[in-house]
């Protein structure tokens, strides 16, 4: 017997969300993460304050399993984008649960650290210590720039100066390496 495919719209996708069924709820997450299009996220984000607390950890989790890599440039918009704010710190833990590679949005992590609270910068700083990389020399020098205004405008004395403090020293570390791997190459 062959398997009819089931073909969800934004309208039913939706409609499952917000249900009062739990478990037509739960059946829409279920297919969203075999079936989900990437550009139903930002949407699933926007209904997160119609929902229960218990429905977002689910929509979280959701979110957790994202495995297209094509993912990685809609969630970084979704979370710089200032609707979602309330949610900002909850998106950013999916980030580093998730297995997609958000390397190339090092600096971008440095700056919403800077511009974040304190659960911020710790989300960020985690995020950034799991990144595969490699990075270059223009992503280190954005971040570098994102913390010294950090540090000409902040009080330096605020609860997350830690925690951009150790984000400093890993960008130090990083680019240290860099540099170790540039006086390789000078040396052949």
């Amino acid at each position: 017997m062959a398997t009819k495919k089931i073909k969800h719209n934004w309208k039913s996708i939706e409609k499952s969300l917000l249900s009062d069924d739990e478990k037509m709820f739960d059946s829409m997450i279920k297919f969203l993460e075999k079936n989900g299009k990437l550009e139903y996220l930002s949407k699933i984000i926007g209904l997160l304050n119609n929902i229960t607390d218990a429905r977002k950890a689910k929509v979280f989790s959701f979110l957790s399993k994202l495995k297209q890599k094509d993912a990685a440039p809609i969630m970084m918009e979704i979370v710089k984008d200032e609707k979602n704010k309330e949610f900002q710190d909850l998106i950013l833990n999916t980030f580093w649960n998730s297995s997609i590679d958000y390397s190339a949005f090092f600096a971008e992590f440095v700056e919403i650290s800077c511009k974040g609270q304190y659960i911020t910068a710790l989300e960020c700083l985690t995020i950034l210590e799991n990144l595969k990389g490699p990075f270059n020399e223009g992503q280190i020098l954005d971040a570098q720039l994102h913390l010294k205004n950090y540090l000409e405008i902040e009080n330096k004395q605020d609860d997350k100066a830690p925690l951009i403090s150790e984000i400093a020293v890993f960008i130090k570390q990083i680019n240290d390496q860099l540099s170790d791997i540039d006086q390789d190459f000078i040396e052949l």
